[in-house]
């Protein structure tokens, strides 16, 4: 079972947009596809153990996780026409979370100065949801200029620098036209998803 990874890490640059409840803009940079295949020990990169349990290295309670991943995504004519990648964002409290000022990058090794800062203006509601795209050949809206890998990592950092979450998957977590996530939302267990479920409860 793969469990989604709290250390300190980050970041890359490239290009993208942010599509959620707050509407679509753009940022720019480059990204790091490779650090998602690099363990250190019994488990991958300080990970949590499957008992649960965090890294020392990160927020212990963050407000803001990675939810979901897509890696390999099939075109769907209402959400996602052009087959991007995506992640989705979950609002863990109670209360709505201004994401300005944070960042998110495709990476594990790099410091929150080279993480991509989400635009601002950018809300997520109590217990609700945000997305994030992703696209190879950058077609499509929103977009990003490189996809994400089969075997990679995403690391979230709040505006203090502080880094709230990461998630770090592996090759099969998240097959063609399937996700990978935890279960339920914002828990430390996760899974893979026979279904996406973007902007929604995972199962």
């Amino acid at each position: 079972m793969s469990l989604f990874v709290r250390s300190l890490a980050a970041c890359a640059c490239a290009t993208f947009l942010v599509f959620g409840l707050s509407g679509c803009s753009t940022e720019t940079g480059g990204v790091d596809g490779a650090d998602g295949t690099t363990t250190d020990g019994t488990t991958t990169d300080g990970a949590v153990s499957d008992s649960g349990g965090s890294d020392t290295g990160a927020t212990t309670n963050p407000s803001v996780v990675v939810n979901e991943v897509v890696v390999k995504a099939v075109p769907d004519s209402q959400f996602n026409p052009t087959g991007s990648d995506w992640i989705e964002l979950y609002n863990t409290t109670d209360a709505k979370v201004d994401m300005t000022g944070w960042r998110v990058i495709d990476s594990k090794s790099k410091p929150f100065a080279e993480a991509i800062p989400l635009p601002p203006g950018i809300s997520i509601p109590a217990k609700g949801f945000l997305v994030i795209y992703f696209n190879k050949d950058g077609a499509g809206s929103p977009t990003i200029e490189k996809g994400l890998g089969a075997s990679e990592a995403v690391s979230l950092f709040s505006a203090d620098g502080a880094l709230q979450d990461m998630a770090d998957w592996k090759d099969g977590d998240a097959p063609e036209g399937k996700s990978w996530g935890r279960t339920p939302d914002g828990s430390d267990i996760t899974k893979t998803f026979d279904k996406p479920t973007p902007n929604a409860a995972n199962p």
